[in-house]
């Protein structure tokens, strides 16, 4: 059982690496988006870990051993002034209309612009997006309420805490 923890938290730590070094295909990104959508990636597999495990979604994240999640990835930092937030969290179990490459698990907390600083509410203005199946994407407000509204509550559900 050893063995097989350290073979995922190999493959966890290679698979963060590969996400900072590898572009993203939705344009460019400041090194600040890189880490948060590796931050977020990670997020992902460790949740899909802890349900592997215990057969169970956590309702919060630092529900989640220190040993799966360490605790620099509970929050969100603020580019500015390093202040943590917390992540939108969606802790719930699959719809039978989801898969997981469909269904939204965590959702970064404010929205990015061209740089780093927290923009106005324009359309080119995005915020990232994390999957079930580990993956993040880039979407616009608008993009990210459309697919909110198909996800079980919808827009108006209150996405729980990352920590109690």
């Amino acid at each position: 059982m050893k063995n097989f923890a350290k073979i995922i938290g190999g493959l966890l730590i290679v698979g963060l690496i590969l996400a900072i070094l590898i572009p993203s295909a939705g344009g460019s990104q400041s090194a600040y988006q890189a880490a948060v959508r590796s931050n977020m990636k990670h997020i992902c597999f460790a949740v899909n870990d802890y349900y592997q495990r215990s057969g169970r979604i956590p309702k919060v994240l630092s529900e989640i051993p220190e040993q799966i999640l360490e605790k620099e990835f509970l929050y969100f930092y603020d580019p500015e002034s390093q202040r943590p937030y917390d992540w939108l969290y969606f802790c719930r179990e699959l719809q039978k209309t989801e898969t997981k490459h469909t269904a939204v698990l965590i959702v970064a907390p404010t929205m990015f612009g061209t740089d780093d600083e927290v923009p106005a509410n324009t359309e080119e203005n995005f915020r990232f997006v994390g999957f079930m199946d580990g993956h993040v994407e880039r979407m616009t407000q608008s993009e990210f309420e459309a697919l909110m509204v198909d996800q079980d509550g919808g827009i108006n559900s209150v996405p729980l805490r990352s920590t109690p």
